[in-house]
């Protein structure tokens, strides 16, 4: 054991989770947040309308009709982010098909915004503050910011693609986007964008920055890192599947795939599999727990709270299905 660093990691091959069945017949999740200690996940259109739903724990949630009175969004709810404004105010944006847009500070008075488009917004993200609070983005590489606490107003932007843009990401004093086709492009702004090679041309589906590195992953298991979002890396994922979503908390990274993987990190380059319910749609994470979504009817996992031990990058949860015999165990030269 001389020649080994000390970076060891232990994972299980399945969580102890626990799963909540929503009452009310849902569609697919979408998208899943955990913001201001509360989870929030927004789902395709039910019979006639989209659903948010709420939870402060993981394990009990509740179900928001995104319903304006006068209005309802009455197509899928695909994206939503969220602004603290004070210690006591959350502005939660949801975007969605045909360019629907609304906000809310509670999920009892929800109001509808006038997004300027009636392309599919795919993502939507908090902006560094000032003149761009927000930027969205979407199909026909559609693109917007806006200058209003609660997305009031927008204004339409140049992206430079006509291709669909599928994920934004602020992070590192500098704006990405990326989506079909591997196109790709970086901003300082929000306002003026500037193409970049992303090295591929498989669609991208998400974007993440953890500790100083820049992520992103998609179509075929696709997978790249950057130090300034300009010149990226291929690594390997660990899979050949679509990687729809890329997550980080100060100590892991996480990804899913519809298959059912869910792919685990320490350090974004080395990733183990767990493998978890197929039909995976949307998940987030906190300190200690993973939650995801699966199914066509917005079924909810949330994992047992697990440990880490900074000093030697041991991560595992604090129990799990299967003996220890079963774990992977993976070090890095």
């Amino acid at each position: 054991y001389a020649n080994l660093h000390s970076v060891l990691g232990i994972y299980p091959d399945t969580f102890d989770t626990t799963k909540s069945f929503i009452t009310r017949t849902l569609d697919t999740m979408n998208d899943l947040i955990y913001a201001n200690n509360i989870f929030v996940g927004v789902t395709n259109m039910a019979t006639t309308r989209a659903y948010a739903v709420t939870s402060t724990d993981g394990i009990t949630w509740s179900n928001v009709i995104l319903d304006t009175g006068a209005e309802e969004f009455n197509n899928d709810a695909i994206t939503i982010t969220a602004k603290r404004l004070s210690s006591s105010s959350t502005n939660f944006l949801i975007g969605g098909k045909n360019g629907e847009l609304m906000s809310t500070l509670d999920f009892v008075t929800i109001t509808t915004r006038s997004s300027g488009t009636t392309s599919t917004i795919r993502s939507v993200i908090n902006g560094a503050g000032g003149s761009v609070q927000y930027v969205y983005a979407g199909d026909g590489g559609v693109l917007a910011t806006s200058d209003n606490s609660n997305g009031s107003s927008w204004t339409l932007r140049t992206s430079g693609t006509s291709s669909t843009i599928r994920a934004l990401l602020y992070a590192g004093n500098r704006y990405v986007y990326a989506g079909d086709g591997g196109v790709l492009a970086t901003s300082t702004d929000g306002i003026t964008w500037s193409t970049k090679s992303s090295g591929t041309t498989s669609t991208i589906h998400t974007l993440n920055y953890d500790n100083g590195l820049y992520i992103y992953a998609g179509d075929g298991g696709v997978m790249a890192t950057s130090t300034d979002a300009n010149t990226w890396t291929q690594i390997s994922s660990g899979t050949t599947n679509i990687i729809y979503k890329v997550k980080s908390n100060s100590d892991i990274s996480v990804y899913y795939t519809q298959s059912g993987e869910i792919g685990l990190s320490g350090d974004n380059q080395n990733w183990n599999i767990i493998t978890e319910e197929t039909g995976i749609s949307a998940i987030t994470l906190t300190e200690n727990k993973i939650v995801y979504s699966y199914g066509t009817t917005a079924n909810l996992v949330v994992t047992s709270p697990f440990s880490y031990d900074a000093s030697a990058n041991f991560k595992l949860p604090n129990t799990i299905r299967n003996s220890v015999n079963s774990e992977y165990l993976y070090v890095k030269y």
